[in-house]
């Protein structure tokens, strides 16, 4: 589109970009420099940028001990998501275990979190900090969330979740 009142030619051209440019120099002075937000996901998964932060912190701790790399599985996701639901509401964790074919199953339940992508992955990311630090050791039932995420005959996994009432319900799921 052509605006005359727009063109700028010699001189007035460089009047224009210097006033551009000290506008630009006082805006940040005024406001600070502006920072650097995660773009949300365009998948249309609202939960897609936690789904890779989970699985990434996961295969972040199995590359420390060379472990192979679990493979993201999407096919699980909304099932696993709904899972996450039911468990919330029932208020029971494990409460659903084995609906989504999964093998193995940790579980942070009810987790208090707000609305925001960066306090969620920062209360996941406590919970998964938590359930990593267990092990290794035995028995079992005081190193299983452990012994889940650093398993090498699991290969793929998924992580599902709800959020109600400032509670957060991840379900992340083994095969």
């Amino acid at each position: 589109m052509y605006l005359p009142f727009m063109r700028f030619t010699g001189k007035w051209n460089r009047v224009f970009w210097a006033l551009s440019m000290s506008c630009i120099s006082l805006f940040i002075q005024a406001c600070g420099t502006p920072e650097l937000v995660e773009a949300p996901s365009v998948s249309g998964d609202t939960w897609d940028d936690l789904r890779r932060a989970c699985i990434d912190f996961t295969n972040e701790k199995r590359a420390d001990m060379v472990i192979d790399q679990l493979e993201r599985w999407t096919a699980a996701e909304a099932c696993s998501d709904s899972q996450a639901t039911a468990d919330l509401n029932s208020d029971v964790a494990h409460g659903n275990f084995g609906k989504c074919g999964e093998m193995a199953q940790n579980t942070c339940p009810g987790w208090n979190a707000d609305s925001t992508f960066a306090n969620q992955k920062s209360v996941m990311l406590s919970c998964l900090q938590s359930m990593w630090e267990e092990g290794p050791g035995t028995p079992y039932s005081s190193h299983g969330h452990y012994i889940n995420m650093s398993n090498p005959d699991y290969q793929r996994m998924t992580c599902g979740f709800s959020l109600k009432n400032g509670r957060l319900w991840i379900n992340q799921n083994f095969q």
